[in-house]
């Protein structure tokens, strides 16, 4: 079990930044959500993580939380450890279908 931190090199924000300012966006198909992710939704979303969205604080907040990895049968599980603020806290596994990531 080893002790893990989020850190992301700044080229690869700035490759990240390139590749959403360089999206060719196709023409709506439907005017709402029948045939996916709505293209005014899309677009606003990636203006936010384009000009707005502040990784680094992300960072720095995630890694407030006592994070670890493991490999348990060849898989890579990443996980928190947060013991519970009562003294009769119950224990509580929460898990999800991508082992490799808590968030």
């Amino acid at each position: 079990m080893t002790n893990f931190q989020i850190r992301f090199d700044d080229d690869r924000l700035e490759d990240l930044k390139s590749r959403i300012a360089r999206t060719r966006w196709p023409d709506g198909v439907a005017d709402d959500w029948s045939y996916g992710t709505h293209p005014i939704f899309l677009k606003r979303l990636c203006a936010y993580w384009l000009e707005r969205y502040d990784w680094r604080s992300v960072e720095e907040r995630l890694n407030r939380i006592p994070k670890y990895k493991v490999e348990i049968d060849g898989y890579p599980v990443h996980f928190v450890h947060a013991k519970g603020e009562s003294s009769n806290a119950l224990p509580l596994v929460l898990t999800c279908g991508w082992p490799s990531s808590f968030v």
